[in-house]
């Protein structure tokens, strides 16, 4: 029993340090619900978009250390019943499985962002928004395995554990906030919001006596600014930093857009650069069509991890798709 406490002890310690962060995309416009839910609805051409996103951090080991999947959906509501304001509704299922699938962390979230136009052509939105998320926690030692232990027919290597230690599971339910501002131009337009996670500060961890911790507070602020050189070419230039416990996440990069034929026909090619300081430097690749759109970055990890994990990177895709009545061009986002 006692072997049983320390690698319990051990795990949750270990899974303490690497989930102190919260999950984070390289293409995270994609998934607003996970940066600021005051960004439910942004940049949306249709009534209704479902995006998807599959992350693979530090490709290359045996074990898969982070596999990251998620899965959301944004509906713009109310339109005549609030007049020039919106509101939009957003859901999100996120799951992350680390070490093999020993720890795998699910996130069921739904969020509610109200934008109020604060003039008649909607070119600028002040956006508030709440999302209320419900996280299940799963360490399962079943998976684990050691390099070598002690059986009936002496030490083997890489075996499983059959010591009789069951899965530790943590539930909580979590509360986010978001604040956004936008105003749309004739050939600039800008951004600039801000947000805090766990506001209600949930606690994480295991059973054990002394194993649970308060989740730290995140705070991101962001913004972005987007010049439309001529009819078919356009630059996006953003950024965000991301604060929690006492690391700190800064992402500055740009994309560069050209639309390909007839510029209503939204058939767009997107090649970019990004650096998330400290940690990774991506390029960036994107096409749009037909209300679909497709990402694909490659990073190119630069923090210390590389000196030990030389040759893992990692790789994200992501997925959209717009559907449902056209917005009108003063109620794009």
């Amino acid at each position: 029993m006692k072997k049983q406490i320390v690698i319990i002890t051990v795990l949750l310690a270990i899974s303490k340090m690497a989930m102190s962060q919260d999950p984070f995309f390289s293409q995270f416009r994609v998934s607003p619900m996970t940066l600021n839910p005051a960004l439910i609805g942004s940049n949306m051409n249709k009534s209704s978009r479902i995006s998807m996103i599959s992350r693979n951090q530090w490709l290359g080991g045996s074990s898969q250390p982070y596999i990251t999947s998620t899965i959301g959906y944004e509906q713009k509501l109310g339109e005549k019943q609030l007049g020039e304001d919106q509101l939009v509704l957003g859901l999100m299922m996120l799951n992350e499985k680390s070490n093999g699938g020993i720890l795998t962390n699910s996130f069921f979230s739904a969020g509610l962002n109200y934008q109020n136009s604060l003039d008649a052509e909607g070119r600028n939105k002040l956006s508030g928004a709440l999302s209320v998320t419900y996280s299940n926690r799963m360490l399962d030692l079943n998976n684990a395995t050691f390099q070598s232990q002690f059986g009936s027919f002496g030490f083997m290597n890489s075996a499983v554990a059959y010591d009789p230690i069951g899965a530790v599971n943590n539930r909580y339910y979590d509360m986010n906030l978001g604040v956004a501002y936008e105003h749309v131009g004739e050939k600039v337009d800008f951004e600039i919001g801000g947000s805090l996670f766990h506001a209600t500060k949930p606690k994480e961890g295991g059973t054990l006596q002394g194993g649970q911790y308060v989740i730290d507070i995140r705070a991101v602020l962001l913004s972005s600014l987007k010049y439309r050189l001529s009819e078919k070419v356009e630059w996006l230039f953003g950024g965000n930093v991301q604060m929690q416990s006492s690391k700190q996440l800064l992402t500055l990069g740009t994309n560069y857009s050209i639309y390909i034929n007839n510029p209503s026909d939204r058939n767009i090619l997107t090649l970019g650069i990004w650096n998330r300081f400290n940690e990774s430097l991506y390029p960036y690749l994107g096409f749009e069509t037909n209300g679909w759109k497709f990402g694909l970055n490659y990073d190119i990890i630069s923090s210390k991890i590389k000196s030990s994990l030389n040759s893992f990177q990692s790789i994200e895709a992501s997925l959209t798709w717009e559907f449902g009545k056209k917005l009108n061009k003063k109620d794009k986002e």
